[in-house]
């Protein structure tokens, strides 16, 4: 969050209009929005999701920094992103 765009969003945006749209309905009524993403907590690129995970069987684990691999306990992907938890969170 480092980013020109991310430290002074266009608040003129379509996007940001949405998204604002959105939030309000939720403080609203939080339980007529559907979160598409679950619990998850992460979210990277699909290609460099797929570069950071080994698999074993079905298991999926994913690493952060190169560190040791995590469970990966839940798993969305909604267009070029996956989103994600891992064990322990």
């Amino acid at each position: 969050m480092t980013t020109e765009s991310a430290l002074k969003p266009d608040i003129n945006s379509t996007a940001w209009k949405e998204c604002l749209e959105l939030a309000q309905k939720f403080f609203l009524n939080p339980d007529s929005i559907v979160n598409p993403i679950g619990t998850c907590l992460w979210f990277v690129t699909n290609s460099l999701y797929k570069n950071k995970i080994k698999k074993s069987g079905s298991t999926e684990s994913y690493t952060f920094n190169g560190r040791d691999y995590v469970k990966v306990t839940e798993k969305k992907v909604i267009g070029g992103h996956t989103f994600f938890k891992v064990q322990g969170y």
